[in-house]
């Protein structure tokens, strides 16, 4: 493949929309969602900063299609997993 069809962008990773933490195993869903858009060559994902940076053949899918697919995941996590906090005594 040559390297003009190729691009590399920086996408925020979703968050729950209920609260302002960011869960990682659904972080890391979401950068395996995007490894699954047809023409996305390489992800790598940054859990710390909440970001994705991925490579992708510009002939085959768009930042669009990528961004869509980051906003589809998040709708889909937000709806299957119900993220709780407990606070468990003495273990502090």
């Amino acid at each position: 493949m040559s390297d003009s069809v190729r691009e590399t962008a920086v996408f925020e990773l979703p968050k729950e929309r209920s609260t302002s933490l960011r869960c990682t195993a659904c972080a890391d869903r979401a950068c395996e969602s995007v490894g699954r858009v047809p023409g996305v060559v390489r992800v790598e994902c940054d859990s710390a900063h909440s970001q994705v940076r991925v490579e992708f053949n510009t002939l085959k899918t768009t930042a669009a299609d990528i961004e869509r697919q980051l906003s589809h995941s998040e709708l889909e996590f937000e709806q299957a997993i119900a993220h709780k906090a407990w606070r468990v005594s003495g273990l502090d």
